[in-house]
């Protein structure tokens, strides 16, 4: 199992936005449950397992802009995916009282912020990651938007 930053491979990601594309619609057209949220653990739980603990383990290379979440949709009520917390609060927050984890309740994450709170940051592992996402517009609130303004 990899720990730690995640090695981009030009090779695979070039495959995988024009060939891999291509399948996924294929694939998607003859199977309406292909690709939905979930699939891979009835599919395949031992790979969907590892992928999942390899995602909860290492980082990807951060971007300065969050991934755009743009879906097209017919309702009145539109997530923009920008929290309407202060980055710079949560900044400062997290910097000087990460450890505690009072930077996590400021964002409604309870359950984090209680963990933080009890271990020190998940020592100080998690309160180092913290700041980092927080500088590279990565970290999300309590609904799973961005904290960037």
């Amino acid at each position: 199992m990899k720990f730690g930053i995640r090695t981009p491979n030009i090779k695979s990601r070039i495959k995988a936005r024009t060939t891999g594309k291509i399948k996924r619609k294929m694939k998607k057209a003859v199977n309406p449950l292909y690709g939905k949220k979930g699939m891979g653990w009835i599919n395949d739980p031992k790979k969907a397992l590892y992928n999942k603990v390899y995602n909860k383990t290492t980082i990807g290379i951060p971007t300065p802009l969050p991934k755009s979440n743009h879906k097209s949709t017919n309702t009145a009520v539109v997530n923009s995916g920008i929290s309407s917390k202060n980055k710079l609060a949560t900044l400062l927050l997290c910097i000087f009282m990460g450890p505690l984890g009072i930077h996590r309740f400021y964002v409604l994450k309870i359950g984090t912020g209680i963990l933080y709170l009890l271990t020190g940051g998940v020592f100080f592992i998690g309160w180092f990651k913290d700041i980092v996402s927080i500088a590279c517009n990565r970290f999300t609130d309590g609904n799973g938007d961005f904290v960037c303004k």
